[in-house]
C-alpha cells in the first residue's frame, strides 16, 4: 500500500460514515420546525386566554427561529464551513432547551400534563445531545471535512 493510500484511510473526510446521520438530521430539521408552525397556527382560530395566546405566539416565533437556524446549518454543512459543527451543537441544544421549556411552561403555568409524545421528544433531544455533541467535537472525519472559513 502506498503512503498516500495509508493517509487516505487514516484521515477520513467528506460527508460519509456516521456524518451522514447528522447531515440527514440537518436537512430534515427545518421541515420539522415548519411542521411545528403549521400545527400551532390553527390555535388562532379558537378563543384563547391572553397568556395562552402569548405562549402560542412565542411557539411560532421559536419554531420560525429554529427553521432559519437549521437552514443556515444546512448551507454551512454543504459548504463545509469550519463553524458548522459548533452551529450543529448549538442547534441541538436550542432544540432540546426549547422542548424542555415548552414542557415546563405547559405543566407549571397551564397545568397540562406531559404526554407520551412530550416524553419521546425530550428523550430524543437528550439522546441526540449525548451522541452528536461528542461526535462533532472528537471525530476526525468532522475535523477533516469542515475546513472552509
Amino acid at each position: 500500500m502506498t503512503n498516500s493510500a495509508t493517509t487516505l484511510y487514516a484521515e477520513p473526510k467528506g460527508i460519509g460514515g456516521w456524518l451522514v446521520l447528522p447531515m440527514l438530521g440537518t436537512i430534515v430539521s427545518p421541515l420539522v420546525a415548519l411542521w411545528g408552525i403549521l400545527q400551532t397556527i390553527p390555535l388562532f382560530e379558537i378563543e384563547l386566554p391572553p397568556g395562552l395566546q402569548a405562549f402560542v405566539i412565542a411557539e411560532i416565533i421559536f419554531h420560525f427561529g429554529l427553521m432559519v437556524g437549521w437552514i443556515v446549518a444546512a448551507i454551512w454543512l454543504f459548504k463545509h464551513k469550519r463553524s458548522f459543527p459548533s452551529l450543529f451543537i448549538t442547534m441541538l441544544m436550542v432544540t432540546f432547551g426549547g422542548a424542555l421549556v415548552d414542557a415546563a411552561i405547559g405543566t407549571s403555568v397551564f397545568g397540562t400534563p406531559l404526554t407520551a409524545e412530550d416524553y419521546r421528544t425530550l428523550a430524543r433531544g437528550l439522546v441526540d445531545l449525548l451522541i452528536w455533541v461528542p461526535y462533532m467535537a472528537k471525530s476526525k472525519r468532522v475535523r477533516n471535512t469542515f475546513v472552509e472559513s
